[in-house]
């Protein structure tokens, strides 16, 4: 009964800032990063629209070192990243016109 228990386990997580909202206009687009993570992190990517391509994030973790994340999408609208960021400086959006 326990292993049933533990297996159906869901996670909710509260999302506490948008780092930016863009509709890429070239095949490799870099987007303005207009807020910061109020603690450390992981990143959520949603799309509008299902879509093949990439993100790239860059920035450091909470110990301060420089950290990248490639996203890649295949017919997704969401994917969520595995790293801690305490900071993201970049975020490139690649191949993702629709």
């Amino acid at each position: 009964m326990l292993l049933s228990v533990a297996r159906n386990r869901v996670s909710v997580k509260r999302q506490k800032t948008i780092f930016a909202s863009v509709t890429p206009s070239s095949a490799s687009e870099v987007v303005s990063v207009t807020s910061q993570p109020v603690t450390p992190c992981t990143v959520l990517i949603e799309l509008s629209t299902a879509s093949t391509g990439t993100i790239e994030v860059q920035g450091t973790d909470s110990t301060g070192s420089s950290q990248t994340e490639t996203l890649s999408f295949s017919s997704q609208v969401i994917q969520q990243g595995i790293k801690t960021f305490a900071t993201v400086t970049q975020i490139t959006a690649t191949d993702l016109l629709g």
